[in-house]
């Protein structure tokens, strides 16, 4: 049985999340250690569908996202990228 907070939580659709990580995905540049890179942050992404990983993805992508910033990408940008595909990390922070 579900607990009332995982009733409440509004889990992104997987085309949401998708069209924000091409969008991301065009920002880093095509060599093996910023794909590495890409790789790390695609991964916290979709952990937002998940009920288990969810949090600690949220947590990740709320704060400095060094995987996104190493390459020189902002990490506020990659939050604006996710907020604008209807991506709401405040939600797991409940």
């Amino acid at each position: 049985m579900k607990t009332k907070r995982e009733r409440d939580m509004n889990i992104p659709k997987r085309d949401n999340l998708k069209g924000a990580l091409r969008r991301i995905r065009y920002q880093f540049p095509d060599y093996p250690e910023s794909n590495l890179m890409y790789s790390v942050v695609e991964r916290a992404v979709l952990d937002l569908q998940s009920r288990n990983e969810g949090y600690s993805a949220a947590k990740y992508l709320s704060g400095d996202i060094f995987h996104a910033e190493i390459i020189g990408i902002d990490s506020d940008w990659v939050r604006q990228t996710l907020r604008t595909a209807g991506v709401d990390l405040t939600q797991w922070m409940k």
